[in-house]
Parts: structure tokens; C-alpha cells; sequence
């Protein structure tokens, strides 16, 4: 062999070797190109996910709070429903009864009402309370229930009386105030219009 060709084949084998080794680089730094733009896609799909969940948990308590917002409005408007049916029912209540004690019935049941204190304080000496309004029925009363003095008491404004026995301690409370505030606790609690 001559001395040009072992020169081209020695030439031809340092080219081919060369190519190996770039076509190898080549390899190398593409396998690095893709492990960088994998690393940098996590990266953003990270970077995009943590921003997806802060966007959930800002529209969270937006919409948590839209929401107590609007059933607080609900609760103030159901509390002022409840209260004016309330007031209602008393108002019309109140006026009925004002109405029944206009009535000859209202005088019977007055004194109904004493001789139930006369039995129930048993004579014992007592102090029976009216109002105002009433106080035109002192001597019936006071003839009812025995050992008793009649007083106006002006926190008695729809009608009925109240007794009090000092020996026996104890009061008996049979005013349409008291019969109307026990009547609409019922009314309140049967009704589910409980205004808590």
C-alpha cells in the first residue's frame, strides 16, 4: 500500500471516528435538550397546577362567603317575618280580648275568677289585685273572696286578677296578660315561629 492511501485510510478513520463522536455528542446533548424541556414542562405544569388550586381556593371562599352573606340576609328577614307575625297575632289577640271585657261575660267570669282565689287561698287573708278598669267590681270581689282587700295594680292592663296570700305565700296570677304571654309561648313553640 502506498503511502497516500494508508494516509487516506488513517484520514478516513480519524473522519469516521470523528462523526462517531459528534453523532454521539449530538445524542448527548439532544437526551439533555429533552431532560431539560421535561424538567421545565413539570416545572410548569407544577407551576400551572399550584396556580389552578389557588385560583379553586380564592373562588372557594368567594363563593363561601356570597353564600354565609345571603343566608345571614335570609335569617335577618326570616327573624323580622317571624317577629311581625308575631306582633300580629298578639295585636289581634289583645283586641279581642279588650273587646271581651266590654262584655256582661267578661264581669261573669271576673267573678269566677274569685271564687277560684277564695278556694284556693282558703280564706286565708289576701290581697287580690285589678286593674283600673275594674276596680268598679271591689266590693263583688271583696264579698267573693273572703278575708281579702281589692288594689288597682296598673301592670294589669287587659283584665282578669291576681291574688296574693302573705300566710300561704304563694300568688295566683289569673290575668288575660299572663293567660295571653303563656298562650302565645305556646303558639310560638307549636308554630315553629320561634325567633331565636
Amino acid at each position: 500500500m502506498n503511502q497516500n492511501t494508508k494516509t487516506s485510510n488513517f484520514l478516513n478513520t480519524i473522519d469516521k471516528y470523528a462523526q462517531r463522536q459528534k453523532a454521539q455528542i449530538e445524542e448527548e446533548v439532544e437526551q439533555i435538550r429533552k431532560k431539560k424541556i421535561e424538567q421545565a414542562t413539570e416545572e410548569g405544569l407544577q407551576d400551572a397546577y399550584k396556580l389552578i388550586q389557588n385560583e379553586i381556593s380564592q373562588k372557594k371562599i368567594e363563593l363561601l362567603t356570597e353564600y354565609a352573606q345571603k343566608e345571614q340576609k335570609a335569617r335577618v328577614e326570616l327573624f323580622s317575618l317571624r317577629r311581625k307575625i308575631i306582633f300580629d297575632i298578639e295585636t289581634a289577640v289583645k283586641e279581642r280580648i279588650t273587646a271581651f271585657t266590654q262584655t256582661e261575660r267578661y264581669r261573669e267570669k271576673l267573678l269566677e275568677y274569685s271564687e277560684e282565689l277564695d278556694a284556693f287561698f282558703g280564706g286565708a287573708a289576701s290581697v287580690v289585685y285589678l286593674s283600673s278598669k275594674d276596680m268598679n267590681m271591689r266590693s263583688e270581689i271583696e264579698g267573693i273572696i273572703r278575708n281579702s282587700s281589692v288594689q288597682e295594680d296598673s301592670s294589669i292592663q287587659l283584665g282578669g286578677l291576681k291574688g296574693y296570700c302573705k300566710e300561704k305565700r304563694i300568688i295566683a296570677d289569673n290575668t288575660y296578660e299572663a293567660k295571653l304571654n303563656d298562650a302565645m309561648k305556646h303558639f310560638i313553640e307549636k308554630s315553629a315561629l320561634e325567633v331565636v
